[in-house]
């Protein structure tokens, strides 16, 4: 319809707008009779002008159809040389009649000019016609024929142009062979390399949406160089396999024929997938061969359906090659639940204690076990199993006969037809805190008022007592005779003993007695006490008239190492210097306090010394008592050095005066 109003307002166009002669005359449709087909859907253009002449100017020449019971109507379109007649498409035409179209045309003044009638004959849509010889043959190699090649082109002639629609059929009905729907031409619809049937004969058919070619043609193919299936020799087939068989034991030898490339592997498959992997084709000797060692249990499963096809990349063998396996029982040894088992022990008595294995041993055949116990290799006898318990089979002391703590046992099990299975019992003994730390009974020094602080020995020590932390050993101090002992001797946690501190002129004559407990780490603990003894005593000086050096002689032990290697020294050495930082620090406090603000005593003079009567000495002038100075607060109390630079106020340079 859009077409149709265009038309409309192009033929208003030509009524406002042009401007021609008037008519003269109005001669008949040149041909008077056309014909159209009764399919027509769309508009179409009759070959036929209406032929109006106009010469008059100013006038125009109008020309319409004088029914509008009809599908027809005249249009002058742009590209036309003058009104034609068009069929607007919209109606159903019977094909055989004719239907005459009345053609009025009148001038500008509405006076008819003439009268013309065009006949429309409505013809049938005319069947195609295929061009193909109606019988032919055609001839192909399979070796060179691949999916999509071309086989044959079918050809034709329709009287309207309609396009075509090809089908076809096949005998056999294969679906080796396919048809394009729109272009007619057949193509292989495999790869030829799989074809097995020789001959076939296409039908070839087609419709133009009104009529079907008739006849259809018929297309012969003979397919030559076929490709044979491969085929396995010996199958199908029943095997017997004991099921004590190995890896790579044959089951069956495979033999495979084909008149292609060689060698093909086939694949082969159980009715139950999981199956497969207890088996694999061998391409080396052409066999189905035992995957791996005990793949095979009869009391498990007694046979095996396999099935085995090869291909040669086109075709396949008939899928009939089926091994039947069937699987003979032999006596097999014991089985145990696990392939080792653990267990823990103290070490101790025979029986003292033991452990529970959990195990669980069958044999494959449901016979019974006739013995179950441990080999006496690798420390076996000294162990005992009944009843899925390991305990000691004698005393088993880790310590005292330095016995393994780890055993690997060999647990053997023997059933009714003579078959032994082991399997390993790894033991593990843990080492009991039976030992108590052995050291010195008694440690003796002996001091004087000249022995300095320094490490005084070390307490031997041991346990018996194999593994840590049942070994490991440290003292501590209990208590200490007099109380103030602990105060002068130290003992580390390691054994190691110190003078710490120097004892008093008061200690004099003592004798200090530390008591020391030596423990384990081992739960419970462990312990054995000893004692430590100091006895002090301080030298005696002699003093002559004469002016004689005083000699003191001391005997000490020497140190087992130097005193600043211990850190606990070191920290009592710490606090210690820190304790006597503090009282030079008092006294010096005391001493600014006693020589510039407070009150200053007068030195006392020198005693004069007694004259033993049998001896009187002469009378002497005494000697004259000197004042020292007194102490100011500036810069008078100190004596400069009298180096260079003593100008510089750098303590290294200038000393108190006093």
């Amino acid at each position: 319809m859009g077409l149709l109003e265009n038309s409309f307002v192009f033929l208003c166009y030509i009524l406002f707008a042009a401007e021609i002669h008037a008519a003269t005359s109005f001669t008949s449709f040149v041909p008077d009779t056309v014909t159209i087909l009764a399919t027509t859907k769309s508009l179409l253009k009759l070959n036929s002008m209406v032929n109006c002449d106009i010469t008059t100017a100013g006038h125009i020449c109008t020309c319409l159809v004088n029914s509008n019971s009809i599908p027809f109507e005249t249009f002058w379109l742009s590209g036309d040389a003058g009104y034609y007649v068009y069929y607007d498409g919209t109606s159903s035409l019977t094909p055989g009649t004719t239907i005459p179209v009345r053609v009025d045309c009148k001038d500008n003044n509405n006076n008819v000019i003439g009268k013309q009638t065009l006949n429309v004959v409505v013809s049938s849509n005319q069947s195609p016609t295929f061009t193909n010889p109606a019988t032919s043959t055609v001839t192909i190699d399979a070796r060179v024929t691949d999916m999509y090649n071309t086989i044959s082109t079918s050809t034709y002639t329709d009287p309207e142009n309609d396009a075509l629609t090809f089908s076809i059929t096949s005998n056999p009905s294969d679906n080796y062979f396919s048809i394009g729907a729109g272009d007619g031409i057949i193509r292989a619809a495999i790869d030829m390399h799989t074809a097995t049937t020789l001959t076939h004969k296409l039908t070839v058919s087609a419709t133009d949406s009104y009529n079907t070619v008739s006849p259809a043609y018929v297309l012969y193919v003979e397919i030559t160089n076929i490709n044979a299936a491969p085929s396995i020799d010996g199958l199908p087939a029943k095997v017997f396999l004991s099921e004590s068989a190995k890896a790579e034991d044959t089951i069956v030898v495979l033999s495979i024929t084909d008149d292609g490339n060689l060698p093909l592997s086939p694949v082969c498959s159980a009715t139950s997938t999981a199956d497969n992997v207890k088996f694999t084709y061998d391409s080396n000797s052409d066999a189905l061969v035992v995957k791996y060692d005990g793949a095979f249990d009869y009391e498990t499963q007694s046979s095996y359906s396999i099935t085995c096809t090869v291909s040669d990349g086109y075709l396949s063998s008939s899928g009939n090659d089926v091994l039947t396996l069937f699987i003979t029982n032999v006596n097999e040894m014991p089985v145990f639940n696990k392939n080792q088992y653990f267990c823990v022990l103290d070490e101790g008595s025979a029986n003292s204690n033991s452990c529970k294995l959990n195990a669980v041993i069958t044999d494959p055949e449901d016979g019974t076990l006739t013995s179950v116990f441990l080999l006496s290799t690798n420390n076996g006898y000294r162990f005992s199993y009944s009843s899925d318990y390991v305990t000691f089979a004698v005393n088993y002391d880790l310590d005292q006969d330095a016995l393994p703590s780890d055993v690997s046992l060999i647990l053997a099990a023997v059933d009714s037809g003579g078959l032994t299975a082991t399997v390993t019992v790894n033991v593990h003994v843990n080492d009991v805190n039976d030992n108590s730390c052995q050291t010195d009974a008694l440690k003796f020094y002996s001091l004087n008022q000249l022995s300095t602080v320094m490490q005084l020995g070390t307490f031997s020590q041991s346990d018996a007592d194999v593994t840590s932390p049942n070994n490991d050993i440290y003292f501590e101090v209990t208590s200490g005779s007099p109380s103030s002992a602990s105060s002068h001797i130290y003992v580390a946690r390691n054994g190691d003993i110190f003078y710490a501190s120097k004892f008093d002129s008061s200690d004099d004559g003592t004798s200090f007695k530390l008591y020391v407990r030596c423990l384990d780490n081992g739960s419970p603990k462990t312990t054995s006490t000893t004692t430590i003894v100091v006895r002090y005593d301080e030298l005696t000086t002699t003093t002559t008239t004469t002016t004689t050096p005083t000699t003191t002689v001391t005997t000490t032990a020497a140190p087992e190492k130097d005193i600043w290697e211990y850190d606990e020294f070191k920290a009592l050495f710490g606090s210690l210097m820190a304790f006597l930082g503090l009282l030079a620090l008092l006294g010096l406090i005391f001493l600014l306090c006693r020589y510039c603000t407070c009150p200053k005593r007068q030195p006392k003079l020198p005693k004069k010394k007694e004259v033993k009567p049998q001896t009187p000495p002469e009378p002497r002038a005494l000697t004259p008592v000197t004042h020292r100075p007194a102490i100011q607060s500036s810069w008078d109390n100190f004596a400069w050095s009298n180096k260079p630079d003593a100008g510089t106020l750098d303590r290294s340079h200038y000393f108190h005066y006093h």
